[in-house]
């Protein structure tokens, strides 16, 4: 095999369910030159099997097997290893769509000062109900990841929907093992600061919520991890460094250790979270979703309205 352009990297953690569909639309890329690196963290389902039996049909496929360490580790490990000039993130779970990568590449080489580039997302249910499309443009992308009067930050549509320069990743840092969460985001405003961002409206990227996720169990890590970033931004603009702000991860880590959410209660919010998406495109589902909300966390009045509403519209 040349060396590739490209080196994708997805980490894989007891993903055996939707695996095939996430290698299969990354070995079905055209017209570009890539490896494709899976990190093995440690599954104890059938994923390595799975991707030992596409390793052996298709020589992209290079696998690091390690023990269950967390996302970041994988990710710092996939990113060591990769060759190609860019690294293109890819979740597991999730889906690229035709094109993408050659897009990406693409508009990258058109800008030598691109350092990330990312792409609309389609966000769906696990059965593959359309949830909502972000369809994020090059301005809102550019300003989200720059501090501004109200404080806020936001990233790219999706962390594996995203393209970056290797040279600007090895530069800046890479993604860095203090950050259990929101490593992405910690990445994506030290890169901009390198170098351009930018993102293709056009949708390349089909993303799918699982109950799972980080996102989704980890809500309040993920707020308290966003403000350290913002420390770590003000100190680097006022030319110091962001060591100080780091310090406050592993207190944040002890402190959140105890305070994460109980499991029924995050899986209400989950399904609330698909019910109220849906409530006004699909109707039935909204229902069967805010429901099993419902019968987690009882209490949501909010829950209990949209259930009354979605009910008395059936009778009509």
């Amino acid at each position: 095999m040349n060396r590739p352009i490209i080196s994708v990297v997805m980490p894989v953690y007891n993903g055996s369910k939707v695996l095939a569909s996430s290698i299969e639309s990354i070995l079905s890329q055209k017209g570009v030159l890539f490896e494709f690196i899976i990190i093995n963290d440690g599954s104890t389902d059938e994923s390595e099997e799975i991707i030992n039996l596409y390793m052996a049909k298709d020589s992209r496929i290079k696998v690091i097997n390690q023990s269950n360490q967390g996302i970041t580790k994988a990710l710092i490990n996939g990113c060591r290893a990769a060759k190609g000039e860019y690294i293109a993130r890819q979740d597991v779970g999730d889906i690229s769509l035709p094109g993408r990568l050659k897009a990406q590449l693409e508009a990258m080489r058109s800008n030598s000062r691109l350092v990330l580039i990312s792409t609309s997302t389609r966000f769906t249910t696990p059965k593959g109900e359309l949830l909502y499309t972000n369809d994020q443009s090059p301005d809102q992308l550019q300003a989200g990841l720059m501090l501004s009067d109200d404080q806020s930050l936001n990233g790219p549509p999706h962390h594996g929907s995203t393209m970056f320069l290797r040279a600007a990743y090895n530069n800046v840092g890479g993604y860095r093992a203090q950050f259990e969460v929101a490593q992405d985001l910690d990445l994506w405003t030290r890169l901009i600061e390198v170098g351009d961002v930018t993102t293709l409206e056009h949708v390349y990227y089909e993303a799918t919520l699982e109950a799972n996720s980080i996102s989704a169990q980890k809500r309040d890590q993920q707020v308290a991890t966003t403000e350290i970033i913002k420390s770590c931004i003000v100190a680097r603009a006022s030319g110091l460094s962001d060591s100080a702000a780091l310090e406050q991860l592993s207190n944040l880590k002890r402190t959140q250790t105890d305070d994460q959410k109980s499991k029924p209660s995050a899986l209400a919010d989950y399904y609330y979270y698909l019910g109220s998406n849906l409530f006004d495109t699909n109707p039935e589902a909204s229902l069967s979703y805010l429901v099993k909300s419902f019968k987690l966390k009882p209490a949501r009045w909010k829950t209990i309205l949209k259930i009354l509403y979605l009910q008395a519209k059936k009778l009509l």
